[in-house]
């Protein structure tokens, strides 16, 4: 299986209607910071799958696959 990567992820989530204010305050990652991130893919590794398990279930609750 290929996972995609992260920033992609988001920016594709992000796309579909998801807020950005929804992964900010899950991860408590400010908006500056958030944004470098997402650019250069610099998330740690509990942030990363904060963001994952965010997107997941907010795809899911909105019947995106």
């Amino acid at each position: 299986m290929i996972e995609t990567k992260l920033p992609d992820l988001i920016l594709d989530s992000m796309e579909l209607g998801m807020n950005k204010k929804l992964l900010l305050l899950a991860t408590g990652i400010d908006d500056e910071t958030f944004d470098h991130m997402v650019e250069y893919d610099k998330f740690d590794h509990e942030s990363a799958i904060k963001l994952r398990r965010i997107i997941k279930e907010w795809r899911k609750a909105n019947a995106i696959f």
